[in-house]
């Protein structure tokens, strides 16, 4: 039996095996935890439940989503296979198989020890985005997550505010040139006895980052999505309205 290259007819509508264990949104913000403790996988989980948001064949996926990451300097650490079975594990996205063009109900080992297969069988491995990936998507979606950082940090929505403004310059800005900025403003809080700074831009800079709107390039640069959060009034909801549908590149 082969493994062989991928031909949607006959697939579409079939169901295959999704995570029962838990309802979608416990399973949802059990993912979402984990890609928040693990944030160098959230792009490319997202890009793989995006890129399978209708039915693709596991070899094409990987391949696409990896040159697109590839492209950001965004590849993880891990195999983006690898990536793939956690999301699959997770019940964000369903898995399944086709044997020359009709849907298999089982594993792909079950399939290779299955006597009743034709010796030299196509055997396709597909993928399709689940509910539970649909949450995911839209709770960590840029948008979302530069809402959530101004909503969890409104102490710091000044200082964050004023790191995008500076930034939003031909070069980016360095973390010493922030530092200045921000101690002129008295944004870094330093203690009045010692004189000492109580937060860093390095802080602010790396919470814009994690959010999506700055990135590092031997200089704080701002993104397409930061330009919009300082576009937007102030408040949660104004930045997602103006920033809905950004990429997180």
């Amino acid at each position: 039996m082969n493994v062989a290259t991928a031909d949607a007819r006959g697939v579409e509508g079939h169901s295959g095996p999704v995570c029962r264990d838990l309802p979608p949104e416990a399973a949802a913000a059990n993912l979402i935890q984990k890609l928040g403790d693990n944030p160098m996988l959230r792009e490319p989980a997202l890009l793989l439940i995006g890129a399978c948001g209708q039915l693709a064949e596991e070899g094409a996926l990987l391949e696409r989503v990896g040159a697109e990451l590839s492209a950001h300097g965004a590849l993880p650490v891990q195999p983006l296979s690898a990536v793939l079975r956690m999301l699959v594990e997770s019940g964000a996205v369903a898995e399944f198989l086709t044997v020359d063009g009709a849907p298999y109900e089982g594993t792909l080992e079950d399939a290779f020890e299955d006597d009743s297969l034709a010796e030299g069988a196509a055997t396709l491995i597909w993928a399709q985005a689940t509910e539970v990936g649909g949450l995911v998507t839209e709770a960590l979606a840029p948008a979302h997550r530069a809402a959530a950082l101004f909503a969890d940090f409104p102490q710091h929505a000044i200082a964050l505010r004023l790191v995008l403004r500076l930034c939003d310059c031909a070069g980016g800005r360095s973390t010493a040139a922030l530092h200045d900025a921000l101690d002129a403003e008295g944004l870094l809080r330093r203690d009045p006895r010692t004189g000492i700074p109580q937060v860093y831009p390095s802080l602010f800079a790396n919470l814009l980052k994690d959010a999506g709107c700055l990135t590092w390039d031997h200089a704080w640069l701002i993104t397409d999505l930061g330009r919009q959060v300082l576009a937007a009034p102030d408040g949660a909801d104004a930045i997602i309205e103006v920033s809905a549908g950004t990429s997180p590149f």
